[in-house]
């Protein structure tokens, strides 16, 4: 049986990619592949479990201590945690951390023998993993973050920027295998990375049946309970929800709206304090991170989900929140359309609204703004009027976007061919 290497550089379960990560550990797991994790965290953060069966090594990089004085390094520059931004970095910075995730990796592949290395994220540790080790075979999943990090250090444009850019590039075109969400980030990563197309596989991402499900039917309340899950963030639309949500309280008093999600800094903190002013107009609970159980258990007392964001990948969080019958409202982000499919996108339970022009990755134009906010309030006003029954035609298509049916769509590729 093979022996897989998972590499981030990040905590390895606090966002989309960590989740990515887990979720495929505990595939693996139930096909007793023998597997092994190098994964940033924090001093603070203690043991971490990764729920297996199986005993999974782990070869953890601590952040904040001595040899690295600083933050766990996060490919968004809003965490859900307290991060470093790839941006600060400083070449002394820089230095500490290739070291110290050098040799992490250098005593993984010596301990446990890898004979897969899988890496998330085409950014700077799966290029150091390529040079390191240029005869192992590599598949490498790109996240869509680590396309908005070469963007941004496209516009630093200096010494430094230009310099990480070229490591990058160099190292990842030479990658076995690289997975993607959908065929424009194919592109993308083609034209970025200079990959050949014949080493670049699409594949989707998954939910965990055994906790995003439908339940008993709800009982009729008096309120419209409608969730956002995910960062605490500008780029994620936040602000342009509570906003809309606000459009239709003359319509709907008894809307309800739960934030379920975290962040870090000044816009988290100027985002919960937006909650706080407009708390008399909207009710709204500012719930902080929840674990994947907990936030199963709300989506079903919940009716609406909705997800404003103006960047993002392919968010698993769409169809957990359609697995326990959940209506969708969520902008017209690349790949998501074909990612769900017709049966599930003709079906009414997802409204998707075009996305505002935006000024760079993800600051929409001033001038855009009204116009989304509208096209957001409309959408959600639609799904709150929909009276949507889950079939078993469109239960069975959101079913197949399991991470069993995820995990086999990879598994395909460990033979290189």
């Amino acid at each position: 049986m093979k022996k897989i290497l998972n590499i981030i550089a990040q905590k390895p379960g606090e966002t989309g990619s960590g989740i990515y990560l887990r979720s495929l550990v505990k595939e693996g797991d139930r096909k007793n592949y023998h597997q092994a994790i190098v994964a940033g965290i924090s001093a603070e953060d203690g043991e971490y479990s990764f729920h297996t069966n199986n005993n999974v090594n782990f070869y953890p990089v601590v952040f904040e201590r001595e040899e690295l004085p600083f933050p766990v390094v996060g490919m968004s520059d809003v965490m859900p945690y307290k991060s470093t931004r790839y941006r600060d970095l400083d070449i002394d910075m820089l230095k500490k951390w290739k070291k110290a995730f050098s040799d992490a990796i250098s005593k993984a592949i010596y301990d446990f023998e890898p004979d897969i290395i899988i890496c998330h994220h085409l950014w700077i540790l799966t290029a150091l993993v390529k040079e390191k080790y240029p005869d192992t075979r590599i598949i490498a999943f790109c996240h869509g973050t680590d396309l908005r990090q070469l963007e941004i250090f496209k516009t630093m444009d200096n010494k430094f920027s230009k310099e990480i850019i070229k490591y990058v590039t160099d190292h990842c075109k030479n990658i076995e295998r690289v997975i993607v969400s959908q065929r424009d980030e194919k592109e993308l990563v083609i034209k970025e990375y200079g990959i050949e197309e014949k080493n670049i596989r699409i594949a989707g991402t998954g939910f965990n049946p055994e906790i995003f499900y439908t339940g008993e039917d709800k009982e009729k309340e008096d309120r419209i309970k409608i969730i956002y899950a995910g960062k605490l963030s500008y780029s994620k639309g936040v602000p342009h929800l509570i906003n809309a949500i606000k459009l239709l309280k003359q319509q709907y008093c008894n809307i309800e709206l739960y934030l379920a999600g975290s962040g870090i800094g000044q816009e988290a903190k100027e985002i919960t304090e937006e909650c706080k002013r407009n708390s008399e107009e909207v009710n709204i609970h500012i719930l902080g991170a929840l674990p994947q159980k907990e936030l199963g258990e709300l989506f079903r007392q919940c009716d609406i989900l909705v997800l404003p964001s103006l960047y993002e990948g392919l968010p698993l969080v769409l169809i957990e929140a359609m697995a326990c019958g959940l209506k969708i409202v969520v902008t017209d982000l690349p790949g998501v359309k074909e990612w769900m499919g017709s049966t599930i996108n003709n079906s009414g339970i997802i409204e998707y609204i075009p996305l505002p022009r935006l000024k760079d990755v993800d600051s929409p134009l001033e001038e855009d703004i009204p116009t989304f906010e509208n096209n957001l309030s409309k959408a959600i006003k639609k799904q709150i009027e929909n009276k949507l029954t889950m079939n078993s035609t469109l239960k069975e298509a959101i079913g197949k976007k399991s991470w069993k049916s995820a995990f086999e769509d990879i598994e395909r590729l460990f033979t290189f061919k």
